[in-house]
């Protein structure tokens, strides 16, 4: 199993990457400590383990009962313009990426908004009505946009959301890029009265068409800008670097992924019911762990009642009763995945689409045949098989990514096997698997975008369900489905 990026590595490489890019440039304040918590989801601890590692790198000043101050300037980095075109090609995809997935996430995130007035970043919007606008309105309405963000209550969006910030250097193409091609993201931003009205309708529609306008042709000037800035260079630096995000950061126990992994193994009949697992040996030798890591895994599934332990003999796949699945909701940690697992099902409900539409063209007549042939078999989950070639024949490798990590927290056999109606959603999911299939045989692309949808839907309506009603997870029920 791969090392992990750990939770303090993420939040020093996020604020350390904000202040060197000029999201955050000399003179302005961090967040708070609380704030930079309750953003990050880490300790404290962690956060003051970064902060402090941020002063000693000259990036920041603490000061005692105040919020620490960038004193690093961008403008000193003469090597930016540079490092911008060594990374052409990732930020030609990250922001056609941004451009796709972002304006549904903004629109789904801004449900039940009635008035920008909610919103935190609402009264600088009512100081600069007052004044002329100031250079860097962008970062105004940028933090417009991750306020309207955070509103989803999906730490998964939340943190893409950041990603995005992170990977897109756009304090350069908002600001600094002008000194070598002439042209500013920031000129094209809309009016900040313009986006308060649009935010202000109630019409998804009309907010969806508004988002998609500003991402899109925030794109088209990112095109635009590394065609210049590549002109001003004699000889165009070798390409570097990539997106990468990683979900489960600083979650990644071993014993809770093996844990998660012979559960789903179970759900999908791997294991089946009445059998015995292999020993503990053998799966430490397979997962490449220790016995003891092996036992704490076994031990989880005692827990929730999906083993038991027969003496002489080894540990046997049992069903799991209603009592079991209720006594759930009394361990934290299993309480925290199942949310997980819905919040996941959100995210990838909302850029699915998008990403099947893409990838269907790139589907052969006989790799249409084959998917049919297993959406048939109503003793598998099939949805998997087209899921899985939709995520290789995604040509965005941001999008491809984001599709990895999404499906990587969705265990399917982990899940359908927390409740007694598994069977009737299978066949439910198969069928509409199949009716996909259909879509993407006679070349409708649209039905067959939206079918994959529903898919996902059906699934987060049914597990929703049963975790609110069996498991008595309240919290499910602020996740809402799209």
């Amino acid at each position: 199993m791969n090392t992990k990026e750990t939770k303090f590595d993420y939040v020093y490489r996020n604020l350390r990457e904000r202040i060197v890019s000029g999201v955050i440039p000399k003179g302005n304040r961090l967040s708070s400590s609380r704030k930079l918590c309750d953003e990050f989801h880490v300790s404290i601890y962690t956060i003051t383990n970064v902060l402090n590692k941020l002063k000693e790198e000259g990036m920041i000043e603490i000061e005692p009962r105040k919020t620490p101050i960038v004193v690093y300037n961008t403008n000193e980095n003469k090597d930016l313009a540079e490092k911008i075109l060594s990374q052409r090609d990732v930020f030609l995809q990250l922001y056609e990426t941004m451009a796709l997935i972002i304006p549904p996430i903004l629109t789904f995130s801004s449900k039940g908004l009635e008035s920008t007035n909610l919103l935190p970043h609402y009264i600088e919007i009512e100081k600069i009505k007052k004044r002329t606008l100031p250079p860097d309105k962008w970062r105004i309405i940028s933090n417009i946009y991750r306020d309207i963000i955070n509103r989803s209550q999906n730490p998964f969006i939340e943190d893409l959301y950041n990603n995005f910030e992170l990977h897109s250097y756009l304090s350069f193409f908002a600001e600094e890029q002008k000194a070598y091609t002439g042209i500013s993201i920031r000129d094209s931003i809309p009016d900040i009265k313009h986006l308060v009205t649009k935010l202000n309708l109630s019409d998804p529609l009309k907010r969806y068409e508004h988002f998609n306008k500003v991402y899109n042709t925030a794109f088209s000037i990112i095109k635009c800008s590394l065609e210049n800035l590549e002109k001003s260079v004699k000889t165009l630096p070798a390409q570097t670097g990539e997106f990468t995000w990683d979900i489960r950061r600083g979650k990644n126990y071993q014993y809770k992924q093996i844990t998660q992994d012979l559960i789903d193994k179970i759900g999908r009949g791997i294991y089946p019911y009445d059998t015995f697992l292999p020993s503990e040996a053998m799966l430490a030798k397979e997962y490449n762990v220790s016995v003891s890591t092996i036992r704490k895994s076994l031990s989880i599934m005692f827990q929730i009642g999906f083993t038991k332990t027969i003496n002489g003999k080894g540990t046997l796949v049992i069903t799991p009763s209603d009592a079991n699945n209720y006594e759930i909701n009394k361990f934290p940690n299993l309480k925290q995945d199942a949310l997980s697992y819905l919040y996941a099902l959100q995210l990838m409900l909302l850029i699915i689409g998008i990403a099947s539409y893409r990838a269907a063209e790139k589907f052969s007549e006989s790799e249409i045949e084959i998917l049919t042939d297993n959406a048939k078999d109503t003793n598998t989950i099939s949805f998997d098989n087209l899921l899985s070639e939709i995520i290789n024949k995604t040509d965005l490798k941001p999008l491809k990514e984001i599709l990895i990590q999404t499906n990587e927290v969705i265990e399917w056999g982990y899940y359908l096997s927390l409740y007694n109606n598994k069977t009737q959603s299978i066949y439910k999911l198969n069928k509409k698997s199949l009716q996909a299939c259909y879509y993407l045989k006679k070349k409708d692309y649209h039905s067959f975008a939206f079918e994959m949808e529903d898919c996902f839907r059906l699934i987060l309506k049914a597990v929703r369900k049963y975790m609110i009603e069996v498991n008595n997870i309240k919290e499910a029920k602020d996740i809402f489905i799209p």
